[in-house]
């Protein structure tokens, strides 16, 4: 007989093989009523997901249909399809950085990164943007003395893309001397990528003061 309607939360898990096991990944439940269905009658759900902090590989999408059993069957042991897929990683780097050699304090200047997405997978910025930013610091090592001078939000960049964010500031008041513009793409690492040790290029930047 068929099925009359029912609330249901179908299932979708990564994994690595085509067995369903507690070492899967649960990648969505979409609940919904689900219609009545009648014998040799279809239906069909849509969602969208986003798989993300699992290296590069080949896996599995396994879908579940009626997880809990609500629906007593004649066959309980068919309710998972499985399709293979396979999980590309983006590689962000910041190919070069345009800046003048040297500059005064107060004085505004522009400055231009080119971002690179040198990996095999799409570079999607998280829901909330993923900033990437640029600081002034008196040596090549990042730490929190360096002086933020800027972020920027870049759009997902696709296998082999490019894209430049372009920065237009003051110098800040500091004492004269040499210093070093660093650039962190993606500098709170929200994007799962295959190094993440290369998201920073760093290019020296002489600081003068006037004499009024």
């Amino acid at each position: 007989s068929g099925a009359g309607e029912w609330f249901d939360a179908d299932k979708i898990y990564l994994s690595t093989d085509e067995v369903l096991d507690s070492s899967d990944t649960p990648l969505h439940d979409f609940g919904y009523w689900r219609p009545e269905l009648a014998p040799g009658v279809t239906y069909q759900a849509t969602l969208t997901l986003v798989i993300s902090n699992v290296p590069a590989d080949n896996y599995y999408l396994l879908v579940k249909t009626d997880p809990e059993n609500h629906v007593y069957e004649s066959n309980e042991d068919n309710n998972i399809l499985t399709k293979p897929i396979t999980i590309k990683l983006p590689d962000l780097i910041v190919t070069s950085i345009e800046a003048p050699a040297s500059a005064s304090t107060q004085e505004q200047i522009i400055v231009s990164c080119l971002i690179k997405n040198q990996g095999e997978g799409l570079a999607q910025p998280s829901p909330g943007g993923t900033p990437d930013r640029l600081y002034l610091s008196q040596d090549e090592v990042w730490d929190s003395l360096d002086i933020d001078l800027g972020y920027s939000y870049r759009p997902e960049l696709a296998p082999g893309a490019s894209i430049t964010s372009t920065f237009n500031f003051a110098v800040p008041k500091v004492p004269a001397g040499n210093y070093y513009l660093f650039f962190k793409v993606d500098e709170p690492n929200l994007i799962n990528e295959t190094n993440e040790d290369n998201n920073i290029l760093t290019k020296p930047i002489t600081i003068k003061l006037p004499d009024l």
